[in-house]
């Protein structure tokens, strides 16, 4: 098992051109594995501030293994639901190295999608209208919310992600950009307005608190919680 986790480690690192600096060892009653990414750069560095209001919002790639995982293994359901394997993301370092010039402000999308524009709204003292495009999520994720009956907002909402980077772009750089980086979807355009709108496929729209799942969530009874967004999703008619 050691093993393993050491052959993941070394592969990571290859696939991300990098090495491995050192580290440390404790003990406790469970296994937490940590690590800090260092790295220079040579040119003016892509941060999470930075958004203008009529830049483009825009996901590197699909979203949703992260939190289906996470909604399976909350909800305490049996491990064939969703597999674990199925959850292997690989941190888009050459996205963001290819972004640089023409990205405004970036960030990755490790705490979810939603909790990730809040993020970065917060920041920039800017408002989001966001648009729900079915094809960012995964023919994985979506199959489980299928099968279970879980609308596919809460992939967006749950605190749980798959490393894309979520970075906004003017909307003259969308095109250069899509070359550079082919999987990124469009979700939305940053506003002056400091608030959050989501708007549905039949054109309907709806208002956006990010910072409700996580005020449920705090309660520490997940299984509860969840079971909560799920109801509230639903009766807002939520994708």
């Amino acid at each position: 098992e050691r093993a393993e986790v050491a052959r993941g480690f070394q592969e990571a690192l290859a696939r991300c051109r990098t090495f491995w600096l050192g580290g440390d060892t404790g003990t406790g009653r469970s296994t937490v594995l940590g690590g800090v990414g260092l790295g220079l750069c040579q040119r003016k560095p892509l941060s999470r501030m930075g958004l203008r209001p009529g830049q483009i919002l825009c996901v590197s790639g699909q979203v949703g293994n992260g939190p289906a995982l996470a909604i399976r293994y909350l909800l305490e359901q049996a491990d064939e639901e969703f597999l674990e394997k199925d959850f292997r993301p690989v941190a888009r370092l050459e996205a963001g190295q290819a972004l640089l010039g023409l990205a405004t402000a970036a960030m990755d999308t490790s705490d979810g999608v939603l909790s990730t524009l809040n993020t970065l709204s917060l920041l920039n003292g800017s408002g989001m209208e966001l648009v729900w495009r079915p094809e960012l999520i995964s023919a994985p994720a979506r199959a489980y919310c299928a099968k279970h009956g879980i609308p596919e907002w809460l992939l967006w909402e749950v605190e749980h992600g798959d490393y894309q980077l979520i970075f906004g772009i003017a909307e003259e750089n969308l095109e250069k950009a899509k070359v550079l980086v082919p999987d990124m979807t469009p979700i939305g355009r940053v506003v002056e307005q400091q608030q959050m709108s989501l708007t549905l496929p039949d054109g309907a729209s709806r208002t956006v608190d990010p910072g409700f799942a996580r005020s449920l969530l705090a309660s520490g009874d997940y299984r509860s919680a969840l079971k909560e967004l799920i109801r509230h999703s639903k009766e807002r008619g939520m994708p």
